[in-house]
């Protein structure tokens, strides 16, 4: 980013009003999609041992075909939340 960017940003940031309501509603927002992004993430953790367990042959297909439903479940949700709080920076 070249230095007059940066000058720019930092004039521009000078000129807008801080409005505390906006911050809180923002930072709410993006805790409540920071948090689902780790309770999904620790799903998908939770799940790891079966999926080994599928990838080396000691558990079927059937055994393991809702697990892999809802880790590509859990996988999409997160993705999708990841663009949004990437939207929101």
């Amino acid at each position: 980013m070249s230095m007059n960017r940066v000058y720019d940003l930092l004039k521009l940031k000078k000129q807008q009003p801080i409005n505390d309501e906006n911050n809180k509603a923002f930072n709410s927002k993006l805790n409540i999609i920071v948090k689902e992004i780790w309770s999904l993430k620790g799903q998908l953790k939770r799940t790891d041992y079966q999926a080994i367990k599928f990838a080396e042959g000691e558990m079927s297909e059937e055994e393991y075909a809702p697990i892999r439903t809802k880790r590509a479940e859990w996988r999409a949700r997160i993705n999708l939340l990841e663009s949004q709080k990437g939207d929101k920076l």
